[in-house]
């Protein structure tokens, strides 16, 4: 037991471990678990901080042992202990209790050999009421600053070892008897110890050596240990005295208020954070916890302190605040004391003395049976500093109304305190709700003298003394918002009221001014308590609402506590109801109420109200809307309420030149008043501002401009005026015609001449990407002259992690939709949503919940009156069934590829600006252009011309023919970007594309334009190709048919006519699917098999060329094709050598060059008879 005989260390100190072993993780967590639950979540947790865990086997107690465990990186350094035995575990609370119950079983063993061991634990981990009494054997004790020499001798003079020797046993009852020196609180002295053989231990001082050693004291709870906080709530105010002069100034005319320099009416407490500022309390008629008013005081002026974080964040802003491991403890106390919830503060309890507990009421005892429970559960706020990032984290217990918390905390450096995890430990505390509050003054505030102070009076000169010639205290970034966005509401509040909204319930006085209309209404909720709708885009106006009413009414409470229900955070569970109070509920925040049903019961048999705010009223549970009094409909800012709201936050008159109502004024929202609202504060009063011009010239047409600036900027993000109109739109197909039909009902709808609920409520696009959805849903909002607001499926998911953002996402773009009606709301990449019928594994439910959420906002005219919705998808398998039903996306729109008429209307739209800006060649041969574009969307001309304009900057030319050809053949900007070809193969690739376009231009049956024959390398591997425009047909004869076949054997013919024919290269065939000959034998069996053109004439139907005749009539097509297309060639075999030479000098021919060539070479395909009796005699 080497420990025991040199036990130096404490429960405050890290010391040494001596004999302790480390427990392995898989034997420390399963004592882990045997800890009882409410001591386990007691015990300080902290993420990613692990406890180690120690051990020591107790010889007074065979087969058991001593477990420690302890978080190392915590300030303070607690363990905490047990006795773990194999069938029972019994943790050590600093009292004798648990140890005395050894004694009673009996392998218990108290002997010569164990009693000073015995003794040792005893004293290390049992505290009365004055501390721990520890054994003094040595001078190596734990220190504290302050100790000297002086103590050291004292030490190396007084203390006892213990030995056997001095032992001494009584006959009767066999106790043990000893000598020793004792330690207690700060004292040492001499004590005679006793221990009898169940384990009782008595300790008599005898004789007192020294006191006031600077050592650690006994208990956790009350020690001065590392890290302990200074600011202390209850005991560590001090008087103010007579005040300094600054404060007497400030205070101006209440002198008496401190008639008495020595009184308790005004006390501070110095704040190890701020610099220059101190705490001020004033206190109420009854001193005690909470009962007062209580300020931040520096030169800056007074900071009322409101049970919100925004004053104490704006004296972090103004004043000198700093943050470091010596004060982060005492902020962290102090910002949980002042900053409230509903039923009070998460205030910081150490011990037992900082709790909040009756155990009186009305005269009578009232049982505490928590007590003395929790004197051994509590535990100091311990932290430690995080070192991956600049912030401190904490495990503390807190007090929130009748319940105790074990808490963690995450502090940055700017002052930010967010609670990341709390556990319930005790419920249910008898408490005063009072102590747990900043409380307004009762009353008035005693003095020394006669007299008082009235608390009207109070709050008038905390008001004046924070706006003394600075900025005003509460107009900073956060409370400036809150304001503007509460004149606001109360604005729109007021104008619902008089419309009328209120009734039949509610009847407004027309003749009453504002403010007695508001506290009209005031009276009404607290005398009925309705169950009341607020029907808004603004998040969380239920608040602001709420916040309207309680300051015109001490009456009404309103409660805010609404739980998630579990495992599903956009659902919520209202709490029982009490009597005479409201319950404030988002419907912005939540989507679905369990058990609406319920809570209808509980509005009937109680008397109690609810104040829904929401972005419509479909979202709201039918039960309640059942039983709904009262919904009002706060829209859009009106053009006289906007006014109205301007003059009061710029305290101006309206300017009479001002613009009559402009149409702007119809889409302010109050984030718009946010940014000139400060601008304007920081020029008058010169303290922050930025601009150069800074002060108070800034004038209310600076004010009205930079407003409007700001709401043509948002509009102009949401305006079609700048898109194509469908008439400018081609290839469009079927989609635009149906487009222009609803373009009619959209603006007799917009008009008024005809109800929204009687035209589609939405559509389908769907097509491949680039065919122009996204363009032909925003033409149609330019012409129906409505805005375009653009969203996407994908953009809702991204930069969340939960579903709760996805859909908050979702709903903010149907928000937005509203606000803006009439309107058109185009989703894009709808199918991303997903089709519940091929939903599986886990994110099922996750998938589900994203598909109803987006059925319900789609669902019903009335609730998106003046919003159309386009939904957009590529893939019409992968949309759900139900979005696309009548009444939601009524039909499906197939938009296909342009055609080659549309394709040359496309490239002629793109060019326009071009040709505008006489930045065009005369050259361009629009019909060409989409014969080699044909297949390419209107996203691929886009960028075609894009390119071809790129091209031409580059030489710096305008734009040409030979540029667009090259952007739309995606032909190599330099020579060196693609693969090097010798001359020789550069040659045989001119001889190849030579024979296709002779072919081509030999066609009679099957018409085919030329538009270009290049021997250019690509980039894809190509060396070489011929781009030509067949004629629109949607039948081809056989003639056609053999011709085509013979067009791609043609290169192939023409190799073996110039090289001979074992010199014949591989360049029409080859692994690539799209090659000459893999394309010549595919037709070839299509013409075999599935037209009936093959060399017999026999009409079959088949798949594929099973049968052997099969296969040999489609070699029979494939060799005559090949000899006829081999005579042909020979005929113009002169023409073939030119066009080789042509194609070797400019590289690239284009459709007019080629018929040049034709013509000089008298190729007439029309009166060729040789030419076609061959084929025709091939043929027969």
């Amino acid at each position: 037991m080497t420990y025991w005989t040199t036990y130096k260390r404490n429960p405050l100190m890290l010391g040494s471990p001596g004999e302790w072993e480390t427990v392995a993780d898989e034997d420390a967590l399963a004592v882990w678990s045997r800890i009882p639950q409410l001591q386990r979540t007691a015990l300080p947790q902290i993420e990613s901080l692990d406890y180690r865990v120690l051990r020591i086997p107790l010889p007074f107690y065979p087969g058991h042992h001593l477990y420690e465990f302890v978080i190392p990186e915590l300030t303070p350094v607690l363990p905490c202990y047990a006795l773990v035995g194999p069938d029972e575990m019994h943790m050590l609370d600093w009292t004798d209790s648990t140890i005395l119950k050894l004694g009673l079983l009996g392998s218990f063993r108290i002997n010569e050999d164990t009693v000073l061991d015995y003794v040792r634990f005893f004293c290390a981990h049992v505290a009365g009421h004055y501390g721990r009494f520890l054994l003094l054997e040595s001078s190596d004790i734990s220190k504290q600053n302050g100790f000297t020499d002086k103590h050291i001798e004292l030490l190396n003079k007084h203390f006892i070892p213990l030995t056997t020797a001095e032992l001494t046993r009584g006959r009767e009852d066999g106790t043990f008897h000893f000598p020793a020196m004792i330690r207690s609180q700060r004292s040492i002295a001499k004590a005679k110890v006793s221990v009898t053989l169940t384990g009782q231990v008595n300790i008599e001082l005898d004789e007192f050596v020294a006191g006031v050693f600077p050592v650690v004291e006994g208990r956790p709870t009350n020690a001065d240990y590392p890290g302990k906080p200074r600011f202390d709530f209850n005991d560590g105010w001090q008087p103010l005295g007579n005040m300094d002069a600054m404060l007497r100034k400030q205070l101006d005319g209440f002198d008496s208020i401190m008639a008495s320099p020595y009184g308790d009416a005004l006390t501070y407490q110095k704040l190890s954070f701020f610099k220059d500022t101190v705490l001020l309390r004033v206190l109420a008629e009854k001193p005690g916890i909470g009962f007062g008013m209580y300020a931040l005081w520096s030169a800056q002026g007074l900071f009322p302190l409101n049970g919100r974080s925004t004053p104490i964040y704006e004296a972090i802003e103004r004043e000198q605040f700093v943050l470091d491991n010596g004060t982060v403890i005492d902020y962290m106390q102090f910002f949980c004391t002042f900053v409230h919830a509903e039923q009070g503060p998460f205030r910081v309890v150490n011990r037992m003395g900082e709790l909040n507990v009756i155990k009186q009421q009305d005269g009578k005892e009232v049982s505490v049976s928590v007590d003395d429970n929790l004197e051994s559960l509590l535990y100091p706020v311990a932290w430690y500093v995080d070192p991956k990032k600049p912030q401190w984290h904490f495990s503390a217990f807190n007090q929130y109304g009748g319940d105790l918390f074990r808490n963690t905390f995450k502090l940055k450096p700017s002052g930010e305190l967010e609670m990341t995890d709390d556990v319930s430990v005790v419920t249910d505390i008898p408490h005063d709700p009072k102590r747990n509050k900043i409380q307004q003054i009762s009353g008035t505030i005693p003095v020394a003298g006669d007299g008082g102070i009235k608390p009207a009076d109070m709050a008038a000169l905390i008001r004046k003394t924070s706006q003394m010639g600075k900025w005003p205290g509460y107009l900073n970034e956060r409370e400036l918002e809150a304001s503007i966005l509460s004149e606001c509401v109360r604005l729109q509040l007021l104008h619902a009221l008089r419309a009328g909204q209120g009734a039949p319930l509610f009847e407004a006085d027309l003749e009453a001014d504002n403010e007695s209309l508001l506290q009209a209404f005031t009276d009404f909720v607290c005398r009925l308590y309705p169950v009341m709708v607020l029907e808004s885009s603004i998040p969380f106006i239920e608040m602001t609402v709420g916040d309207l009413l309680e300051k015109r009414s001490s009456s009404v409470r309103f409660r805010t506590k609404v739980e998630a229900a579990p495992g599903d955070e956009l659902k919520c569970v209202i709490p029982d109801l009490d009597d005479n109070s409201l319950l404030v509920l988002s419907m912005h925040h939540y989507r679905a109420i369990v058990r609406p049903e319920a809570v209808v019961y509980q509005l009937g048999v109680t008397d109690a109200g609810l104040l829904i705010g929401c972005d419509a009223t479909s979202i709201i549970p039918a039960a309640l809307q059942r039983v709904t009094d009262v919904t009002l409909t706060l829209g859009a800012i009106e053009p006289g309420q906007f006014r109205t709201l301007f003059c009061t936050l710029f305290d101006c008159v309206w300017p009479a030149d001002a613009e009559e109502n402009p149409l702007w004024q119809h889409y302010v929202t109050p984030g718009d008043f946010y940014q000139p609202v400060r601008e304007m504060l920081q020029r008058r009063y010169n303290t922050t501002a930025t601009h150069e011009d800074a002060g108070p010239s800034w004038s209310v047409a600076d004010a009205l401009a930079a407003i409007e600036k700001r709401v043509i900027g948002r509009l102009s993000e949401i305006d079609s005026d700048e898109s194509f109109g469908l008439d400018e739109l081609h290839g469009l197909g079927e989609a635009k015609a149906i487009l222009k039909d609803l373009l009619v009902d959209i603006r007799a709808a917009a008009a008024g001449e005809m109800a929204w609920s009687d035209m589609d409520r939405g559509m389908l696009l769907t097509g491949e990407p680039g065919t122009g959805k996204t363009l032909l849903a925003r033409a149609l909002a330019r012409d129906c002259g409505v805005r375009f607001i653009q969203s996407s499926a994908a953009r809702w998911i991204a930069g969340t992690d939960d579903l709760s953002g996805h859909l908050r996402a979702m709903q903010a773009s149907f928000a937005e939709a509203r606000r803006n009606a009439p309107c058109i709301l185009f989703i894009d990449e709808l199918d991303s949503i997903g089709n519940r019928e091929l939903f599986e594994g886990r994110n099922r439910d996750y998938c589900t919940q994203v598909v109803d959420a987006l059925l319900q906002e789609l669902q019903g005219a009335i609730d998106r009156e003046g919003v159309f919705v386009i939904g957009v998808t590529n893939h019409v398998r992968n949309i759900d069934p139900a979005l696309t039903r009548a009444g939601r996306l009524d039909q499906i729109v197939y938009v296909p590829r342009p055609d080659r008429h549309a394709l040359s209307e496309i490239i002629r739209l793109y060019l326009k600006p071009h040709a505008d800006g006489n930045n065009l060649d005369a050259d361009i041969d629009e019909k060409a252009l989409a014969g080699m574009a044909l297949g390419a969307t209107g996203a691929d001309i886009e960028f075609f011309v894009r390119d071809a304009a790129r091209r031409a900057r580059k030489e710096g030319t305008s734009i040409s023919h030979r540029h667009l050809a090259a952007a739309i053949t995606r032909a190599p900007r330099s020579p060196g970007t693609t693969c090097i070809v010798s001359p020789q193969e550069q040659a045989r690739t001119a001889v190849h594309e030579a024979g296709h376009v002779i072919a081509m231009l030999l066609c009679k049956h099957y018409p085919v334009r030329v538009n270009i024959v290049s021997i250019i390398p690509r980039s894809n591997g190509s060396l070489g190709f011929t781009g030509a425009m067949p004629e629109d047909r949607h039948y081809l004869t056989r003639s056609a048919c053999l011709e085509y076949l013979e067009v791609l054997l043609a290169g192939r013919a023409a190799e073996e006519l110039v090289y001979g024919k074992e010199e014949i290269s591989g360049g029409a065939g080859g692994s690539n699917e799209r090659s000459d000959l893999a394309i010549a034998v595919r037709w070839s069996e299509h013409m075999a098999c599935r037209l009936g053109f093959g060399p017999a004439g026999q009409l079959r139907w088949q798949q594929q060329p099973g049968s052997e005749q099969c296969i040999k009539e489609v070699q029979n097509l494939l060799e005559q094709a090949y000899l006829h297309i081999l005579d042909k060639l020979a005929h113009h075999e002169k023409m073939l050598h030119t066009l080789r030479d042509a194609l070797l000098d400019k590289h690239e021919l284009f459709e007019a060059e080629l018929k040049q060539l034709a013509a000089a070479h008298g190729l007439q395909a029309d009166n060729r008879p040789g030419v076609q009796a061959s084929r025709r005699e091939g043929m027969a």
